[in-house]
C-alpha cells in the first residue's frame, strides 16, 4: 500500500516550519510531528508556530485540502515516504547534545517501514552521523540514514528551501542513492542535488557557517580601520567585491587548499596592514584580530613546511630539492617566491639545495640577470635554480613540489626513483 504522506517532519521549529511549508507550497502531502502539543494544535488549525513569510497561507491551504496533518505520535511517521528530522541539538560546551535526536532515531527504527529514508536536518558536528547517530539504527540495515545540511534565513526559510544556493545530501555511499530521496525532495526543491558522503556534507555545513563568521568579523574590523581614515566602508567594500564576469574574488579560485600565499603583493600588503593595525586598531581588536590572524597563519604555515622539509633532508644526509622556484608557474618572477624561505634556511644551515624551474633550467647568465630584475639575493642563486629536473629528482632526499608538473615533466621522471615528496600543488602525491 502506498504511503499516505510524501513527508513527515519531526520537530516543528524554525527549520521544520520552513521544510513543511516548502512541501505544502508544492502541493505535497505532509505530516507534522512534535512532542509539544501546543505546536501540534497550532499547526492543526492551519497556522505556523513561528513567524515565517508565507507559512500561514500554505498551512491553511494544506489543511483545507486535506494535505496537512499534525500529531504528537511519532509512530505516525511510518505512513510517510521520507522523514525529515529537525529536532534541536543544543550546544553543550563545544559539543552538541544529541540525546533527543538519538531517541527520535531509536523510536523511528522501531516503527519505520522497510526502505524508509530518515533525513536529518538538525545541526550536527563533523563525525556525528557515523559515530553518534548511526548506532541507533543497529538492526535496521534496510533504513537509509541521510544528512541534509540546510541553509535558511530565519523568517524566509520557505523561499530559501525551495530555491537554495546549495542542495546537498550526505549518504553512507553516494553511489547508491535511496530512490525515495530524489523522488520526494526533487519534486519540491528547485535545484540539482549533490550526493556526497556523510562527512563531506557535515563539513560543508561547518565550512559554510565558519566562512560566514569570517566575513562578518572581516567586515567589522575593516569598518573600524576605514573610518579611522575617513573612508566610507560600504563604498570601499563594494569597490573591492563588486565584480564583472572576469572577477576572481567571489569565485572558488582562491578557495581551494594549496600552498601558502606568496608573491610581490599579498605578503607585502599583509605586512603593511599589520602596521596599520598596530597604529589604528580599535580596542576590541587588539587581543584578537582576524586580519592579523591571516598573516600569522600564513607565516606559521610556511615555517611548518620549511621545518618539515629541512628535517627530512637532515635525516637523509642528502641535498634538499625544490621543483618550482618562481612566484607562480610559467612566470619567471622569483622575488617573494615561496621557494625563497626554503632556500634561505637551507643555505643558512649549510645544507645543499637544488632547484628546478622551467623558466631557469639551463638559463644563460645574461638572461638570468634580466629575470632577477636587479635583486642581488636572487643573482646569488644562479647555480641553485638552473638545475635539470632529473638532477633535482634523482639527487635529493626530499623534494618540495611548488608547482604542478605537466605531462612532459612526468614523462622525464618515469624511470627515476621517487624521492620523498612535499606536494603543495595537488600533483596526486601524498606529502
Amino acid at each position: 500500500m502506498a504511503p499516505g504522506f510524501d513527508l513527515a517532519v519531526v520537530g516543528i521549529g524554525n527549520m521544520g516550519v520552513s521544510v513543511l511549508g516548502a512541501f505544502l507550497a508544492k502541493g505535497r502531502r505532509c505530516m507534522a510531528i512534535d512532542i509539544d502539543p501546543r505546536k501540534v494544535e497550532t499547526v492543526a488549525k492551519g497556522r505556523s508556530v513561528v513567524p515565517e513569510e508565507g507559512a500561514d497561507g500554505v498551512f491553511a491551504e494544506g489543511l483545507a485540502s486535506g494535505r496537512l496533518a499534525a500529531t504528537t505520535d511519532l509512530s505516525q511517521a511510518s505512513d510517510a515516504t521520507c522523514v525529515f528530522i529537525g529536532v534541536q541539538t543544543p550546544a553543550d560546551g563545544d559539543r552538541c547534545d544529541y540525546s533527543v535526536l538519538r531517541q527520535v532515531l531509536a523510536d523511528l527504527a522501531a516503527c519505520a517501514p522497510r526502505g524508509q529514508a530518515l533525513v536529518i536536518g538538525s545541526t550536527v558536528f563533523p563525525g556525528a552521523i557515523r559515530e553518534h547517530l548511526l548506532p541507533e539504527l543497529t538492526g535496521r540495515p534496510d533504513l537509509y540514514l541521510v544528512y541534509e545540511p540546510v541553509f535558511l534565513r530565519a523568517g524566509h526559510g520557505i523561499a530559501d528551501y525551495l530555491r537554495p544556493g546549495k542542495f546537498i545530501f550526505g549518504l553512507r555511499d553516494p553511489q547508491h542513492v535511496p530512490p525515495a530521496v530524489p523522488a520526494t525532495f526533487g519534486a519540491v526543491v528547485e535545484a540539482e542535488p549533490r550526493y556526497v558522503t556523510w562527512e563531506e556534507a557535515e563539513w560543508a555545513k561547518m565550512v559554510h557557517n565558519a566562512w560566514m563568521g569570517v566575513k562578518v568579523c572581516f567586515a567589522n574590523e575593516l569598518d573600524a580601520l576605514c573610518r579611522s581614515y575617513g573612508a566610507d566602508t560600504e563604498r570601499v567594500l563594494r569597490l573591492a567585491f563588486e565584480e564583472n564576469e572576469r572577477g576572481r574574488l567571489l569565485t572558488l579560485s582562491h578557495m581551494m587548499p594549496g600552498p601558502p600565499y606568496s608573491g610581490p603583493c599579498l605578503p607585502k600588503d599583509a605586512t603593511i596592514l599589520g602596521g596599520i593595525l598596530e597604529d589604528r586598531a580599535a580596542p576590541w581588536m587588539r587581543q584578537a584580530s582576524v586580519l592579523e590572524a591571516l598573516r600569522r597563519s600564513n607565516e606559521q604555515f610556511v615555517d611548518f613546511l620549511v621545518e618539515d622539509w629541512l628535517a627530512k633532508g637532515r635525516a637523509a644526509g642528502r641535498p634538499l630539492g625544490i621543483v618550482g622556484a618562481s612566484f607562480r608557474p610559467d612566470f619567471n618572477e622569483m622575488r617573494c617566491s615561496l621557494a625563497l624561505p626554503f632556500i634561505r634556511r637551507a643555505r643558512a644551515e649549510g645544507l645543499p639545495v637544488l632547484a628546478y624551474d622551467p623558466s631557469f633550467e639551463g638559463i644563460a647568465w645574461d638572461d638570468y640577470l634580466l629575470a632577477c630584475r636587479g635583486d642581488k639575493e636572487l643573482e646569488d642563486l644562479f647555480e641553485v635554480v638552473r638545475n635539470p629536473l632529473e638532477e633535482v629528482w634523482g639527487s635529493c632526499a626530499v623534494v618540495l613540489l611548488n608547482r604542478a608538473l605537466d605531462a612532459g615533466e612526468w614523462l622525464r621522471l618515469k624511470d627515476l626513483n621517487r624521492p620523498e615528496i612535499i606536494d603543495l600543488y595537488g600533483n596526486g602525491l601524498a606529502p
